[in-house]
């Protein structure tokens, strides 16, 4: 069975796709997200830049500080 990825990715329905976690680490060198259009792979270390260290920082205690007060969360999912 095709993975669900490129199910989406091949007739257009995801415009595309940045991902850093595989199921198995590495990923196959023949795997076929390797070659599936609009698609960024990652070694599983995209979040390790200053720029994005900060931003995960600051998200961190935004959604503290929407917790804390009984706001809803930005990002809920239910």
């Amino acid at each position: 069975m095709r993975s669900p990825w490129l199910r989406r990715l091949a007739p257009g329905t995801l415009q595309g796709a940045g991902i850093d976690t595989f199921a198995q680490e590495p990923l196959d060198p023949e795997h076929p997200l390797r070659s599936a259009p609009n698609t960024i792979l990652t070694p599983h270390i995209a979040r390790r830049s200053s720029r994005s260290s900060g931003t995960l920082q600051e998200g961190a205690v935004e959604r503290l500080r929407l917790a804390l007060t009984g706001q809803p969360l930005i990002d809920l999912v239910n």
